[in-house]
C-alpha cells in the first residue's frame, strides 16, 4: 500500500510523517516500497478563501477543518459579517486559547512530538518571555512544580516584561481564557487586569465606586480613538483591552450581558441591521457561527422572559399594595370620623362639666347665704326666748318677795331652773 499526501493549490508540500516508510536523507524500505507525493488536480469548484490540507492515506481520506476564531464567531453572530482583517487579527482563536497555532492546528506535530517539547520554568517570566511557548504547555509546569501562587518577586518584574513582550495583551488574553484551570495564574491576573483597567480609564472612572456599566462605558471612551485609528497595532491592543475589561467585569464585578451589550452595540451593529446579520449567520454561516448566533438568541429570550416575569411580579405587587393603599385610606377615613365623634363627645362632657361647676358653686354660695340666715334667725329667735325668760325670772323675784316663806322657796327652784334655761339658750345662740 502507497501511502499518499495531497494538497490543495498553494498550500505548499508537507514533510511525510516520521512514522512513513522513507525519510530524509535514507534509501527507501527493503521491500521496495516508497512514498509518493504528488499534487492533486485542481477543482473546478472556486476556491475558498483559506485551503483546508488534505491527507489522503490510501483509498481513506481525513479532513482537519481550521478552527475558527472566537472574535470571528462573535462578531459574524452580531454583526452578520465576519470581521475585518485588522479585528481578526486582535483576537486570539481558539487554538491560541487552547495553547497552540493555526499552523500546528493545520499541520499536526506527529505522535512523539510530545518528547520534543521545550521545558519551561513555572513562572509568568518564562511564560512572557518565550512567545514560542504555549499556554498549555505552561498550564503543564504549572501542574507538574505544584504551583498555587506566583512568588512576589516574580510577579514584580513581569508587569515590565508583559509591557515590552506583550504589547498588545494576546499572551495576557490566552492566560485570561485558562485562568480558571490553574489557582496561580487565577490569583494573579485579576487584580493585574484590574489595575491595567484601572490605568486605561484614569481619571474617568472611579473603580471602587461607579457602577460596572459606568467603567465598561470609560473603558470604551478610552480606547475609541485606536479603534478607529488605521494603526492595526493600536487596533489590535485597544481590542485586547477591551476583552480583558470585559472579562474581567464579567468574572468580579458581575456585570449583566445586557449591560455589554447595551455599551458596546455601536461598535459592532447599526441601528437597522441586526437582525438582518443575525439570520444570515445563521442561513449561510458556519456551525460555529450558527451556534453562537442560536445561543446569543437563546440569551435574548431568556432576558426577556426574565423581563416579562419582573414586570408580572412587579403588576401584582402593584395591585396588591393599592388594594392595601385604599384599605388604609378607608381605616383612616373611618378613624377621622371616630375622632370626631369623640372629640364632640369631648366638648360636650366638658360644656356638662361647666355647668355643674357653676351649678355646684351658686349651690355652695346659696346654702353658705342659707346657713347664715338659718343662724341669724334662730340666733334671733333665741334672743327673744332669753328675754322672755329673764322677764320669767324677773316676775319670780319680785313674786318671792311678796309671798311666804314656803312659797319663797318654789319660786326659788323655778328662778334656778328659767336660768339654767336661759343659760342653755345662750350657748345654743353663740
Amino acid at each position: 500500500m502507497n501511502d499518499k499526501i495531497s494538497h490543495q493549490p498553494k498550500t505548499g508540500i508537507r514533510k511525510p510523517s516520521r512514522k512513513g516508510n522513507h525519510r530524509k536523507g535514507q534509501p527507501p524500505a527493503k521491500d521496495g516500497r516508497q512514498t509518493a507525493i504528488t499534487a492533486a488536480p485542481v477543482s473546478p469548484i472556486e476556491p475558498v478563501a483559506s485551503p483546508e490540507p488534505v491527507v489522503e492515506i490510501g483509498a481513506s481520506s481525513s479532513r482537519i477543518e481550521p478552527v475558527e476564531s472566537p472574535k470571528a464567531v462573535v462578531d459574524t453572530a452580531v454583526t452578520g459579517s465576519p470581521a475585518t482583517d485588522h479585528a481578526a487579527s486582535n483576537e486570539p482563536d481558539a487554538t491560541a486559547i487552547a495553547g497552540i497555532s493555526e499552523d500546528e492546528a493545520a499541520n499536526p506535530a506527529p505522535a512523539d512530538a510530545e518528547a520534543d517539547e521545550v521545558a519551561i520554568e513555572p513562572t509568568l517570566m518564562a511564560y512572557f518571555q518565550r512567545q514560542s511557548v504555549k499556554t498549555s504547555t505552561f498550564l503543564k509546569a504549572l501542574k507538574e512544580a505544584r504551583i498555587s501562587r506566583f512568588t512576589g518577586t516574580d510577579t514584580s518584574n513581569v508587569e515590565l516584561i508583559v509591557a515590552e513582550k506583550d504589547k498588545d495583551g494576546s499572551r495576557l488574553w490566552q492566560l485570561v481564557s485558562v485562568a480558571s484551570s490553574s489557582d496561580a495564574v487565577s490569583a494573579w491576573i485579576w487584580p493585574f487586569i484590574k489595575n491595567r483597567v484601572n490605568l486605561l480609564v484614569g481619571n474617568l472612572v472611579d473603580l471602587n465606586v461607579q457602577s460596572p456599566s459606568q467603567t465598561l462605558q470609560g473603558v470604551v471612551t478610552s480606547i475609541s480613538n485606536a479603534l478607529n485609528g488605521e494603526d492595526k497595532e493600536r487596533v489590535k491592543r485597544a481590542e485586547n483591552d477591551l476583552r480583558l475589561a470585559v472579562a474581567w467585569l464579567i468574572e468580579k464585578r458581575n456585570i449583566e450581558p445586557t449591560d455589554v451589550a447595551d455599551r458596546l452595540r455601536h461598535l459592532y451593529v447599526t441601528s437597522d441591521e441586526a437582525e438582518r446579520r443575525v439570520l444570515k449567520s445563521m442561513a449561510s454561516g458556519s456551525k460555529v457561527e450558527f451556534q453562537a448566533s442560536v445561543v446569543a438568541l437563546c440569551l435574548t429570550e431568556d432576558q426577556l422572559r426574565r423581563a416579562r416575569h419582573e414586570r408580572e411580579v412587579e403588576r401584582n405587587q402593584h395591585f396588591d399594595t393599592k388594594a392595601k393603599l385604599d384599605a388604609l385610606r378607608q381605616d383612616t377615613a373611618a378613624h377621622a370620623r371616630t375622632i370626631k365623634q369623640l372629640e364632640e363627645a369631648k366638648a360636650d362632657l366638658e360644656r356638662q362639666l361647666a355647668e355643674e361647676r357653676i351649678r355646684s358653686d351658686n349651690d355652695r354660695r346659696y346654702q353658705a347665704h342659707s346657713s347664715s340666715q338659718t343662724k341669724a334667725d334662730f340666733g334671733l329667735a333665741m334672743q327673744r326666748v332669753k328675754t322672755l325668760v329673764e322677764e320669767a325670772g324677773e316676775a319670780v323675784q319680785i313674786a318671792m318677795k311678796r309671798s311666804d316663806e314656803g312659797s319663797v322657796r318654789g319660786l326659788q327652784a323655778a328662778e334656778r331652773r328659767i336660768r339654767s334655761a336661759v343659760d342653755a339658750m345662750t350657748e345654743i345662740g353663740k
